[in-house]
């Protein structure tokens, strides 16, 4: 559904709310509240945003119980400005949200390989 006035984005907001009220210690993020793409439909939904650790992505993955298999994982080795990012998508209180981390290359994890043989 493409909104297209302001209170289709009520339970959006609503949801927000409850988020901000049951989970008040996850580590501080940038929330953002529009027509977004969920899984391939127009809708209103909400983007949650973290500049932090792989650490601080899993701990707001798990609040709001979005299955691991969603999670993406990308890097850009640009030379003045390498990060890497996770990303993930679920629903919570029946509102599409997507979560997204930041983190610079050099605070993230080495890639787990499989050892030879």
């Amino acid at each position: 559904m493409n909104p297209e006035i302001m209170g289709d984005f009520r339970p959006v907001i609503d949801a927000l709310y409850r988020l901000l009220g049951q989970f008040p210690n996850l580590p501080a993020a940038e929330f953002s509240f529009g027509t977004i793409v969920y899984r391939g439909e127009v809708m209103p939904g909400m983007e949650i945003t973290r500049h932090g650790s792989f650490a601080d992505f899993e701990a707001w993955r798990e609040a709001l119980s979005i299955d691991a298999t969603t999670v993406t994982w990308k890097s850009n080795n640009c030379a003045n400005a390498p990060y890497q990012l996770l990303r993930a998508d679920g629903t919570f209180n029946g509102t599409p949200v997507l979560l997204a981390c930041f983190t610079s290359a050099a605070l993230a994890p080495e890639p787990v390989t499989a050892p030879a043989g």
